[in-house]
């Protein structure tokens, strides 16, 4: 064989990944064939494998072909001309990537060579906590996935489980160069009741289902970004209340009908006088000092939490009840009618 015939072998080779390459940024798939594996890193995190399963789920669904997914270091990188490359993988740094220290919820999706990078700030968070959003949720690697998801594939979650999942069909798909970051603009991102409780199966025929319920719901929740970077206190923010000022501050708690003040049913879940200025003026008190006995200490940010507890019976005094927009529903009401 010539010298030029070897050289011209060699050429069509080496298109065969860097030409093929730059001719369209990225490819993932032609024809029905897959061009990319997903890369994850030799040791990766939980969300790391965890944003790599919903990348391969959904490449599966659209394609209908299994993608893989590889550590780093045990790859064969000529197996395949591209690459995803997920979370904080040995080929980002090569990249430069990120380049500098991202904020929490902070996401990168961005195309390099014949590598496209999805990564974003993490933590060492257990995989069976992922989607439980009453904790710290530091995954953005998860993230930068759904973007790439949503924005390149079209990729739809209208309601939990495989029903609610848009997943267009495809058989070929070929990306441009990619460069865009993102961060979830609200600090949290949390909605009580999505979570089960100590009786899970309440309301469902039997636990599986229920089982089953929570973990659609809760990969329904992470798609859509729901999860929290900074905890504040919430929920009943009174429930010692009756119990410290019931006998010395009767004042600060609901009138019922006939004048009285009391708990309409335990302590625990009485009810404010919110119109009341000394109820204000206790939760200020009550602010300063937990944020000289505890607040300086850096473990929370500064909050105020004024959650009322949970109860039907409300304050039905002058001042509370002008505070009422008027509706006919209230002259309806046997309680707040005054006949019961």
């Amino acid at each position: 064989m010539s010298v030029s015939v070897v050289a011209a072998v060699f050429f069509a080779v080496a298109c065969v990944s860097n030409c093929f390459a730059s001719s369209a940024g990225f490819t993932l798939a032609r024809d029905g064939k897959l061009y990319a594996d997903i890369v994850i890193p030799a040791k990766p995190l939980d969300c790391e494998r965890y944003a790599a399963e919903e990348l391969k789920y959904h490449i599966d669904k659209a394609f209908g072909v299994a993608a893989e997914i590889v550590n780093e270091g045990r790859s064969d990188s000529g197996k395949y001309p591209f690459h995803f490359f997920i979370g904080a993988t040995a080929a980002a740094r090569a990249a430069g990537l990120p380049g500098r220290k991202l904020k929490k919820d902070e996401w990168i999706v961005k195309t390099s060579g014949n590598g496209l990078f999805l990564l974003g700030r993490d933590s060492n968070i257990k995989y069976s906590d992922i989607g439980y959003t009453w904790i710290r949720t530091v995954y953005a690697t998860i993230y930068a996935v759904y973007d790439f998801l949503e924005n390149e594939m079209d990729v739809k979650w209208i309601w939990p489980g495989p029903t609610g999942e848009v997943i267009p069909k495809r058989s070929s798909l070929e990306v441009g160069r990619i460069d865009r970051t993102g961060i979830e603009p609200l600090e949290e991102r949390f909605m009580h009741g999505t979570q089960p409780w100590l009786s899970p199966k309440v309301g469902f025929s039997n636990e599986e289902s229920a089982k089953r319920f929570y973990a659609g719901q809760s990969k329904f929740l992470v798609r859509h970004r729901l999860g929290r970077r900074r905890m504040t206190k919430t929920g009943h923010a009174f429930e010692k209340w009756w119990k410290r000022f019931g006998k010395s501050n009767p004042e600060f708690f609901n009138e019922l009908p006939g004048g009285v003040r009391r708990p309409a049913s335990s302590g625990s879940l009485v009810t404010l006088c919110v119109s009341q200025p000394g109820v204000w003026k206790q939760i200020v008190k009550d602010w300063k000092d937990w944020w000289e006995k505890d607040g300086r200490r850096g473990w929370f940010e500064p909050w105020v939490n004024c959650c009322e507890n949970d109860y039907v019976v409300l304050c039905r005094c002058g001042k509370c009840r002008s505070w009422d927009a008027p509706d006919e529903r209230f002259a309806k009401c046997r309680y707040w009618n005054g006949s019961i």
